[in-house]
C-alpha cells in the first residue's frame, strides 16, 4: 500500500493500569486504501509510539490534500464523527444521537486531549468529544481545521 493510497487512519493509545498501577501504553494503528484493503498494527511491534509518530507524519500530507480538495469543491468532507463543509460549517455527533450543524465562525476551539477530539463553540461551550480512534484521519481532521478557522478568507488548498 502506497502513502497516497490511504484513504483513513485511524489512530488509539491507551494508557493501560492493573489495580490502579501503570502498566504502559498501548497503541493501535489502522490504514485502510481506497479497495477496503487494511493494514492493522498494534502494540506486538518494537517502538509503537515512533511508528505511530511516523505513521502520522507520512499519511497527513495525502490525507490533507484530499480534504482540502474536497473542501474547496464545496464537498461535504466525513471525518466519521464530525463532518466539515463551506457550506453547512461543521457537523458533529450529538452526545445521545443525531447530529448538530455549527457554523464555522461559531467554533471557537478544538483540540485532541486524553484520546477525544474536543471542539468548543460560542462561550467555550463544548460542542462535541468523539474519541480519536472513532475519526479516520483525526490529524488532517486538525490540520484541515488549522487551514479554515485560522488565516481567514484563504482557500484550503492554497495553504497547504
Amino acid at each position: 500500500m502506497r502513502w497516497d493510497d490511504v484513504q483513513k487512519f485511524y489512530y488509539s493509545a491507551t494508557k493501560r493500569s492493573v489495580n490502579l498501577i501503570p502498566v504502559g501504553t498501548y497503541y493501535s494503528y489502522k490504514l485502510i486504501d481506497g479497495q477496503g484493503k487494511k493494514i492493522s498494527l498494534g502494540t506486538g511491534i518494537a517502538q509503537p509510539k515512533a511508528l505511530g509518530v511516523k505513521l502520522i507524519e507520512l499519511t497527513q500530507a495525502p490525507l490533507l490534500k484530499r480534504a482540502a480538495q474536497q473542501f474547496d469543491g464545496g464537498e461535504n468532507v466525513d471525518f466519521g464523527p464530525v463532518k466539515i463543509s463551506r457550506v453547512t460549517g461543521l457537523t458533529v455527533t450529538k452526545w445521545f444521537g443525531g447530529w448538530k450543524q455549527v457554523p464555522l465562525n461559531e467554533v471557537q476551539a478544538y483540540a485532541i486531549q486524553n484520546g477525544q477530539f474536543c471542539i468548543w463553540g460560542d462561550g467555550q461551550k463544548l460542542l462535541s468529544a468523539a474519541t480519536l480512534p472513532a475519526i479516520p484521519n483525526a490529524f488532517a481532521l486538525h490540520a484541515l481545521l488549522d487551514i479554515v478557522l485560522k488565516p481567514k478568507g484563504q482557500s484550503a488548498a492554497a495553504a497547504r
